[in-house]
């Protein structure tokens, strides 16, 4: 029972988060749509006692670790713009 609880908050979590990053980037939007398969493929090795085999953990691993670079590279990329960008209030 608590884990339909945890899978249904994590439903609406991700669903949510989906609808808010649409507003941004369509890359973006598509990163946050492939990510949302890596709660589901921890929570079917976690819930359904599936193996923990080599290939399951580098099936998941690269989706973890490019969405670090991803992530890295957009604060990377919005602090650059935010430097070379004038601000508002300059005469």
């Amino acid at each position: 029972m608590v884990g339909m609880l945890y899978s249904g908050l994590g439903a609406i979590l991700i669903s949510y988060s989906s609808a808010w990053r649409i507003r941004k980037t369509p890359t973006t939007y598509l990163f946050v749509g492939y990510l949302n398969k890596l709660p589901l493929a921890i929570s079917g090795i976690v819930f359904f006692d599936a193996p923990v085999t080599f290939s399951s953990i580098s099936a998941i691993l690269p989706k973890f670790f490019s969405s670090l670079i991803y992530g890295y590279g957009k604060m990377k990329q919005k602090k650059q713009s935010s430097r070379t960008s004038p601000s508002p209030n300059q005469p």
